[in-house]
């Protein structure tokens, strides 16, 4: 089963993509700057104000961000490869018309059934993370984390 992880109340106002996490911390670029976040409990958040929009550290075209001496693959406003399906064959199926993320097994157990809101209408993506442990589901104004 996955469990939701609860994140501080503000992070960012509209997000332009997050990428999969290293060592438990993900990068979400946002208008206002690139944010880090630990994940945990509870789950840390930095901001960096000096690149709005991740500035010439991100490269769009690529998905590529190069930020903290490493590399971040992103995913979200220009599109990106998300990880539906996990190592034992668990699938996410994103609803965007009823907005709805779902997350089954083989059998077609139901391991989560999680509603949402999108208020913009514009892009949004679920994933695994490489090591499965989390799954991501990301719209412009919201960032959801589930973990096992």
């Amino acid at each position: 089963m996955f469990k939701q992880l609860t994140l501080p109340n503000y992070i960012f106002e509209r997000m332009i993509g997050f990428s999969l996490p290293k060592r438990d911390k993900i990068i979400v670029i946002s208008y206002e700057g690139i944010h880090e976040l630990v994940l945990g409990a509870p789950v840390m958040v930095t901001h960096d104000t000096l690149h709005p929009e991740g500035g010439t550290l991100y490269d769009s075209q690529s998905r590529i961000l190069s930020y903290d001496n490493d590399k971040f693959k992103i995913i979200g406003l220009h599109g990106g490869e998300p990880i539906l399906q996990s190592n034992t064959g668990e699938k996410i199926h994103l609803d965007k018309q009823k907005q709805i993320l779902r997350i089954v097994q083989n059998d077609s157990k139901v391991l989560l059934n999680f509603s949402y809101e999108d208020l913009s209408g514009d892009w949004n993506y679920a994933t695994f993370s490489e090591d499965f442990k989390y799954v991501f589901l990301a719209i412009p104004y919201n960032l959801f984390i589930f973990q096992r």
